[in-house]
């Protein structure tokens, strides 16, 4: 059946729009948000010594835009209504704000400062990549923020990238005593650099596949208007990673990246992600055999993997074409975050190559562009909206907080015994050196002699091995400081904050050594327990990134 078009006619309008002209407002039905704009469209135009100049005068025409959003019914517009407000509650902003995550300030928009908490977010990302690194055989490394003209021009990114980046201005332009100061610009990505690490040493064969990461913060100038909280900003971070490899390795390479990207995934809990093959773009770089043969590649891995993905015709990089997975964010929007991308340019623009075994002969390596995460802010901002702000337990920016509880009644004597051993608890809880370091105000050592009840070393009295096996672990656990308000008050607080685990400890608790419990997030009541007992909780989520 032939496709056809469809005109339709107002007064004297006649248009191919995809919906309806309509001649009156009353049409609309039951409208929400509707915003008006409106501009004059015919001018008075003008030579005056040979330039152009435009006036509009009050007679010329007015065009009128109205937008927004109508209903047929009362009671959809009313569904409208209260589904947007749902959205306003779990905006990443929003959250952020209450979760005291991060700032923009005026003087510098679009590069957010992280707060502790979104530090602490922030670096559980880093920590899952880096672990993730390990098993995959990539190396960090660590490059510069700014490079010279000279490496912008071999990598092409001068030519076609240039208006996106950031220029450095030298502060002291008068100096003429020193050598000329080259154009400077910050790195918008990593590829360039890399290439440099790659070209500092010969390789041969034995050396592939070579796999860099980097966690360097990149600069990119997106217009004022588009910069929105975390997902679109001008200075950010990518797990990036370069994989120089022999063309026979590419499609190996690329299998194992989509089964990195399938893992990692599943641990954020995504299950509704879509891949997509982007081809040659009209701007591009290299001969259209390369691009023939890249692109071939790449379909040939996903065809291998099995994965169903669409193909964006002319949205590829314009070194090379791409594979991009996209994520669905709680307004339903995609937002680009994992990507692979195969690239023959680099390698001829900076004359890279490796000798074969036999040291015979030269061949030039293929570059794998490899992002996971892809912009650590923009997933930020995906996770915090998924989640709704209320984090699972091993990425939590806030896993526990230990309450005392002490009022009016409480004595002197035994509101210090409440909270020195609030403060134990709040120590071991929290991993590392400390978790060792302080069983000994659980069980005292039986020497007298020893002048301090802290050691670095847990003493013979202690029956307790898993504050040692704590040590290499790392849990953020807060300290209510602010006991003398109402425990009610401080527990609201605590909802509010989204920690993981409430922790009450009263003076029975430092008596007998335990501690009273609720799981918040899961809504769940473990009573009164051990500390060891969660101790070994917080392990098992940790390892299973639960």
């Amino acid at each position: 059946m032939q496709a056809g078009i469809r005109l339709y006619k107002c007064e004297n309008t006649v248009d191919v729009l995809e919906s309806p002209l309509v001649q009156n407002m009353g049409q609309l039905g039951y409208e929400h948000g509707l915003k008006y704009g409106s501009c004059h469209y015919y001018v008075d135009r003008k030579r005056d010594n040979e330039k152009m100049t435009v006036e509009t005068t009050t007679k010329d025409p007015i065009f009128n835009r109205i937008y927004g959003v109508s209903f047929s019914t009362k009671e959809l517009r009313k569904n409208y209504v209260v589904y947007l407000a749902s959205l306003a509650k779990i905006n990443h902003r929003a959250i952020s704000r209450t979760q005291d995550l991060f700032l923009v300030h005026k003087t510098s928009p679009g590069s957010p400062i992280f707060l502790p908490a979104g530090t602490r977010l922030f670096n559980r990302l880093v920590q899952l990549m880096r672990s993730k690194y390990e098993e995959y055989e990539f190396q960090e490394i660590i490059t510069p923020l700014m490079f010279n003209k000279e490496l912008w021009e071999t990598s092409g990114h001068w030519e076609n990238y240039k208006n996106d980046m950031y220029a450095v201005v030298d502060a002291n332009p008068n100096d003429t005593a020193g050598p000329a100061v080259p154009e400077v610009g910050l790195k918008p990505m990593n590829c360039p650099s890399h290439c440099l690490v790659y070209k500092s040493a010969p390789k041969s064969a034995n050396d592939l596949p070579l796999r860099y990461a980097d966690f360097t913060a990149l600069h990119r100038n997106e217009p004022s208007g588009t910069l929105v909280g975390l997902t679109r900003v001008r200075k950010f971070h990518q797990d990036d990673g370069h994989i120089f490899c022999s063309f026979d390795d590419i499609g190996k390479e690329i299998s194992k990246q989509l089964q990195m990207i399938a893992e990692v995934y599943s641990i954020l809990r995504f299950d509704n992600y879509s891949l997509s093959l982007s081809t040659r773009p009209e701007k591009h770089i290299g001969t259209s055999d390369t691009w023939d043969r890249a692109e071939s590649l790449l379909k040939t891995a996903l065809d291998t993997s099995g994965i169903a993905y669409d193909i964006k015709h002319g949205d590829g990089a314009f070194y090379g074409p791409k594979i991009d997975i996209d994520v669905r964010d709680a307004y339903g929007r995609r937002h680009q975050t994992a990507t692979i991308q195969l690239d023959f340019q680099l390698p001829e623009r900076f004359n890279l190559y490796y000798s074969n075994a036999d040291g015979s002969a030269k061949s030039r390596p293929v570059i794998i562009h490899r992002a996971v995460l892809g912009s650590l802010e923009r997933m930020m901002a995906l996770l915090i909206e998924y989640y709704e702000g209320r984090w699972p337990f091993w990425i939590s920016p806030r896993q526990a907080i230990v309450i005392p509880t002490i009022d009016d009644s409480t004595s002197v004597k035994d509101k210090g015994i409440i909270l020195e051993y609030a403060d134990t608890v709040k120590r071991l809880l929290s991993g590392g050196s400390n978790s060792v370091k302080y069983l000994d105000r659980l069980y005292p050592a039986t020497n007298t002699g020893v002048n301090s009840n802290i050691s670095s070393q847990p003493n013979q009295n202690n029956p307790d091995t898993t504050s040692i096996r704590m040590k290499n672990y790392s849990f953020h656990v807060d300290f209510e400081k602010n006991y003398h308000q109402p425990t009610y008050k401080i527990k609201n607080r605590a909802k509010e904050l989204n920690y993981n685990y409430h922790i009450t400890v009263g003076l029975d608790n430092a008596q007998n050594k335990t501690i009273n419990v609720k799981n918040y997030i899961e809504n769940k009541n473990l009573g009164t327990i051990q500390i060891k007992d969660l101790q070994q909780e917080f392990m098992n989520k940790m390892d299973h990134y639960k």
